[in-house]
This record gives C-alpha cells, sequence and structure tokens, in this order.
C-alpha cells in the first residue's frame, strides 16, 4: 500500500499561487488521479491538504455536504510527516466498520520549502477479518507455550 500511495503521488499537482496573491497560497490538486483506484484495485484514494482535512476522495470527488471527521490514522501520520522530515511513507492495517482496511499514505512536500502540504492515502478495504485471525491463533500459540507475550 505504501507504494501505491507514492505512485499516487506522482499524479498530483501542486499550484503555487503565491505570486498572484502576494501570499503564500499552494494547493494539491488530483490531476490524474481520477480512476487510480480502478487500475490498482483500491478501494479508495483521498487527496488531504496541509491541515489534514480530506478534500478529495476517488468517490465523491471534491468536497462533501457533511463534513467527516479525520481519521486518527490520518491526525497520526500527519503529526509523523511534520516530527520526522525522512518520513516518506506510511501504512497500516486497522479495523473499520467490521473490515480490515490495509491503508497506505505519503507526504505531500514543497520541494523548495520541506513543509508538508498534504497527503495521499490509499485503501483496500477486506470483507474478511485477517486481524480476528492472526490475535486468534496467536493466543492459541500462547496457550500452547509456542510464543511468549
Amino acid at each position: 500500500m505504501r507504494s501505491l500511495a507514492n505512485i499516487a503521488l506522482h499524479r498530483v499537482e501542486i499550484i503555487d499561487q503565491s505570486e498572484i496573491f502576494l501570499k503564500e497560497q499552494v494547493r494539491v490538486v488530483p490531476t490524474r488521479l481520477k480512476g487510480f483506484e480502478g487500475q490498482y484495485g483500491l478501494s479508495s484514494v483521498s487527496l488531504f491538504d496541509q491541515n489534514g482535512t480530506r478534500v478529495w476522495n476517488s468517490a465523491r470527488g471534491y468536497g462533501s455536504e457533511v463534513p467527516e471527521r479525520t481519521s486518527n490514522f490520518v491526525i497520526e501520520t500527519f503529526e509523523r510527516f511534520r516530527a520526522e522530515k525522512t518520513l516518506v511513507e506510511r501504512s497500516a492495517v486497522v479495523t473499520e466498520e467490521a473490515q480490515d482496511v490495509v491503508k497506505g499514505i505519503a507526504p505531500i512536500v514543497d520541494p523548495v520549502t520541506g513543509d508538508l502540504l498534504g497527503a495521499i492515502l490509499t485503501e483496500e478495504k477486506f470483507q474478511a477479518q485477517i486481524l480476528k485471525s492472526v490475535e486468534k491463533f496467536w493466543r492459541i500459540f500462547q496457550r500452547f507455550g509456542l510464543v511468549h507475550s
């Protein structure tokens, strides 16, 4: 997933409008992201601005009538991207709504200043809950003394 997030990263465009408006205004637009999820078999692709707000989603396009809460994964990742400037991607498997979701996220960084401009998130959802199966086997192995906590 991390690699797919980095591939998707190359399909966004950074537009610097600071010269026009005489103040720093940088926008990140999903120039070539439409259809990316279908091409790579993903459930969704999302684009976040520098504040961690989802500004584009492959299913809905721009914006949303009902603002959605930013996930803890995205919030924590933005904090890590800001603290660890060399971090170029992150991935995780989380459980959401009785599904396992494999997430990959890559930062969008200003090439001149190094500032975090946003991030691109790729997700693939699985009906089977792999995490629960792994936990179940882990407990069985612990019971028989095959692994230690």
